[in-house]
């Protein structure tokens, strides 16, 4: 699982790695600070796994997240106040 706090404190960004259960679950989630429920991000993207990283633009309006699988580790970002996620670019295997 990874987390970030987005820039005016009022929301968590979540990705959680599901190993051994149902995989079909979106990529991120945000999660009021002041308590709520949590809202799904990248809907869309139900296949695969999340990585480890994720991070918020400075201005709040995206997220950004790693994604398996693909080649490298795909980065993604997806809009906070909805619309698909957009695949930004991979990392090569190799490059440190």
């Amino acid at each position: 699982m990874a987390f970030a706090l987005s820039p005016d404190g009022r929301f968590i960004a979540v990705v959680e790695r599901r190993q051994g259960e149902d995989q079909h679950v979106p990529p991120v989630r945000i999660v009021p600070t002041a308590g709520g429920p949590p809202r799904d991000l990248a809907a869309e993207l139900t296949t695969g796994n999340p990585g480890q990283g994720i991070a918020w633009s400075p201005d709040g309006r995206y997220v950004w997240f790693t994604r398996y699988p693909g080649p490298g580790m795909p980065l993604w970002r997806v809009p906070v106040d909805g619309g698909p996620a957009q695949r930004m670019s991979a990392l090569s295997k190799g490059v440190p």
